[in-house]
């Protein structure tokens, strides 16, 4: 039990560091009627979706918008929906889970959260999610000859209950019914989207379809193949980035307790400043172990193969989602319709796209389906951990 809680104040450590800057700025942007400056306790008097009480857009940006990129953004929802909206940029996801769940106090807010705090927002009945974040990691289709877990070291999350959906594909695969849902999207407006790569005259862009997206990335934990397992690990020193850094420790912290160690007891801690000289230190035999994402994986493998020399995945969990968009219990049935159809076009958009794939870093915006989260969600229930603490 301290072992769990200790990790129960971990997450909610990540939840309130995580965040990042930069800017994007596009050049114009349309006007809407100036939204009056209120206090909170006039703007409630109001409805939702009124100049003088717009709903709220909450993102924890993985670049930072400017007011010009904002207001764009701001101003195409009100064109495709006739609602007003104020887009919110926060520091931490524990920030988003506060303003999602304090919608019922007249300020409603609609919130993108990553996949742990959609757990606790969902465990604490403050909204359900609706759209997702897709993307194509553009280092996957590049890799050749990298190594996989086998069968048994794979986290395997329990059998679901019989009255549950079935378990989700893999994280490369997607559903058929989300291949459709792309493809009426892209019928409805088609924009053609490609993974940038270099500009070279012999460089094909990767068009975008279904299969080659994906909605999250797995955590893995590596080990120097002179090791037996995650079991030979207890007395052994594991690397990681630092103790709030979320691949490199939280996820192995997990993966390390499923497996009967205590990670704050059972192994040695020891820091790096890169993923480079993780992956060299397990090589090295410095370390026994670290943590990493399959995306930060791919993209190492790729570039500097010859720093996985003598180094193994020992377990991949399922993938923990880029993205997803949460509505609360305050928005009307029509309002999400509408938001559902609407959102997944404007990020297609030339212009308004950019804005949020600086805001998200989508490919696209997928629905999210009944079997979508069925690995994730069965893999967090795996963990016994009470998801409803985190954010209070």
């Amino acid at each position: 039990m301290p072992g769990k809680l200790r990790l129960i104040l971990l997450i909610a450590s990540l939840m309130i560091l995580a965040g990042c800057g930069g800017d994007t700025a596009p050049e114009t942007v349309a006007t809407l009627t100036p939204v009056p400056t209120l206090t909170q306790q006039e703007r409630v008097a109001f409805a939702p979706g009124l100049p003088q009480n717009p709903l709220q857009l909450v993102v924890v940006p993985l670049r930072r918008a400017d007011e010009t990129s904002t207001a764009l953004l701001e101003s195409a929802l009100y064109e495709r929906t006739g609602i007003y909206f104020e887009v919110i940029q926060v520091e931490s996801s524990a920030r988003a889970l506060t303003a999602l769940c304090n919608s019922g106090e007249g300020i409603v807010s609609i919130v993108w959260l990553d996949g742990v705090t959609t757990a606790a927002a969902r465990a604490q009945n403050c909204g359900q999610p609706a759209l997702l974040v897709a993307s194509v990691p553009v280092s996957r289709p590049l890799i050749t000859g990298a190594p996989e877990a086998t069968p048994e070291a794979t986290i395997e999350a329990p059998e679901l209950p019989t009255d549950e959906p079935s378990q989700a594909e893999t994280p490369e695969a997607t559903s058929e019914e989300t291949a459709e849902a792309l493809n009426e999207e892209a019928t409805t407006e088609p924009v053609e989207t490609a993974v940038e790569e270099e500009s070279t005259p012999e460089a094909t862009p990767v068009a975008t379809t279904a299969e080659n997206l994906q909605i999250g990335t797995a955590g893995l934990i590596l080990l120097n193949e002179d090791f037996g397992g995650l079991t030979s690990l207890r007395g052994e020193v594991f690397c990681r980035l630092s103790e709030t850094d979320f691949f490199t420790w939280f996820v192995p912290a997990l993966v390390m307790q499923q497996g009967g160690l205590d990670p704050q007891r059972d192994v040695t801690v020891r820091e790096e400043d890169s993923l480079e000289a993780l992956v060299q230190a397990v090589s090295d035999g410095d370390c026994a172990a670290t943590g990493l994402s399959q995306d930060a994986y791919d993209t190492l493998f790729a570039e500097q193969p010859d720093l996985f020399e003598n180094v193994e995945i020992a377990a991949t969990t399922p993938a923990f989602p880029y993205g997803l968009l949460l509505y609360p219990l305050e928005i009307d049935l029509g309002v999400r319709l509408t938001l559902n159809e609407q959102l997944p076009l404007l990020a297609q958009d030339e212009t308004v796209g950019a804005v949020l794939r600086g805001l998200l870093g989508q490919t696209a915006l997928l629905p999210v389906e009944d079997e979508t989260l069925a690995d994730f969600d069965a893999f967090l229930t795996a963990t016994g951990f009470d998801f409803a603490q985190l954010g209070n």
